[in-house]
């Protein structure tokens, strides 16, 4: 037990925010597949080499009202190599820690994320083109019971017949997450693979928007006419934009700050859904956060973490109100993106792969690509094969900077090399 006179801080919650990007090893297992001890093991090996800091590619601060929150609740905001902390001022009662305030409040702590790499979404998974300008939204909330400890991420919604996912998106079909290895509006398996990654950050994250804001339609869509409806979880139409035009619809302006009452009511801050209905078909149903508060262009999103979370395990008190014996530590995880690895040479020569490199390279145009899409990764891949009794090999990584989507939707990463030896031959 602590001394009367003694100020004393302990942890009240850590959020960690890994990426793949650091963490793979090869190209066929990904760091969140491994067992808790594993991956607890090799991320303490990268963080005493100084191999893993989060802060070289993102920032995460308090927002406003959070800030002031801090100051209030005696607690103490610390960045960590993997994300960041939040400690508190504890007063013991019968040997038990509890914060340094009467009673936990309503409102959650809110911090932002922020890019610094600007290299950042060349490998990370984030869509290149999207309907929605909408941000990252990670919660602890998990009234609904849908999370799975310690991830702050929604469930991966299934595949939509109406929606075109871009290479690297993923579905869930069953217990099964799968990714798209091309742009693709088919569930032909031809079209998808299984990974192993469990908990992590998708495009079904992106939901904090602004009240207004531009709806863009996909390229390959015809639509000239179309319906958007803003509804209440539980189905209530609140407002309706109807546009139309003589040309393809491409960005339609929204705007939802007043309702479609006779009494003009502002639209509060929430969850909705917005329904798009349009000709030729077009139907879309999204899930969205509006406000506009939390809502900035410079962020890459929002973490928001509450006192009771509807679920004990990611609540951040005991019942009776003292600190956990463990403090809940959440996982942010950041998904590599996937692009074809495209070999060139840097003479201009025709490249060709050997017999170590046949398994995992294919010719195109005078270039190599991968066989299949490969993570992004910041230390040397090793490719390995379906077959164990392949042997795997190491290729060079492209460069951070390197990134090009085909009219196809197929989505590049380019090399540029004069050989290598026994792996790859230039053509004189």
């Amino acid at each position: 037990m602590a001394a009367a006179n003694t100020i004393r801080f302990e942890r009240l919650f850590e959020v960690h925010i890994l990426h793949e990007f650091y963490l793979n090893n090869d190209n066929k297992r990904s760091y969140f597949s491994l067992d808790d001890n594993t991956r607890a093991a090799y991320l303490n090996e990268l963080l005493y080499s100084d191999r893993y800091d989060i802060w070289k590619d993102i920032s995460v601060e308090p927002s406003g009202e959070t800030g002031k929150m801090l100051e209030d609740q005696h607690l103490r905001f610390v960045r960590t190599k993997t994300g960041f902390m939040i400690g508190t001022r504890v007063k013991y009662l019968v040997d038990k820690p509890y914060p340094f305030i009467t009673a936990a409040p309503d409102a959650p702590f809110t911090f932002r994320i922020r890019i610094n790499n600007p290299f950042f979404r060349n490998f990370s998974n984030l869509s290149l083109n999207t309907t929605l300008p909408s941000l990252y939204f990670f919660s602890n909330s998990n009234r609904e019971g849908t999370k799975v400890f310690p991830s702050l991420s929604l469930p991966i919604e299934e595949f939509r017949s109406n929606k075109t996912y871009e290479q690297g998106e993923v579905i869930r079909t069953g217990n099964d997450i799968l990714e798209a290895i091309t742009r693709t509006s088919s569930s032909d398996a031809v079209n998808w693979r299984k990974i192993t990654a469990r908990g992590i950050a998708h495009e079904g994250d992106r939901i904090l928007l602004p009240m207004r804001f531009r709806y863009t339609f996909e390229s390959n869509s015809d639509v000239r006419q179309a319906v958007f409806t803003l509804k209440t979880i539980d189905g209530s139409g609140i407002k309706t934009i109807a546009v139309s035009s003589v040309e393809k619809l491409q960005q339609v302006p929204l705007d939802f700050r007043v309702d479609d009452s006779s009494a003009r009511q502002e639209i509060k801050k929430g969850v909705y859904n917005l329904e798009i209905t349009g000709d030729n078909g077009y139907q879309r149903q999204e899930k969205i956060i509006l406000n506009p508060e939390q809502y900035n262009t410079r962020d890459l999103g929002m973490v928001e973490i509450n006192y009771t979370a509807g679920d004990t395990g990611y609540d951040l008190l005991e019942t009776d109100g003292s600190l956990k014996q463990f403090h809940p530590v959440f996982e942010i995880r950041l998904k590599s993106r996937i692009t074809f690895w495209r070999y060139r040479s840097n003479s201009g020569l025709r490249l060709t792969a050997t017999a170590k490199t046949s398994p995992f390279l294919t010719a195109e145009n005078g270039a190599l690509k991968s066989v299949m899409p490969v993570p992004m990764n910041a230390m040397p891949m090793e490719f390995l094969d379906e077959d164990p009794l392949i042997p795997g090999v190491f290729l060079p990584n492209p460069p951070g900077h390197s990134l090009r989507m085909e009219q196809n939707g197929m989505i590049y990463s380019d090399i540029y090399i004069s050989g290598i030896k026994d792996l790859i031959v230039e053509e004189i």
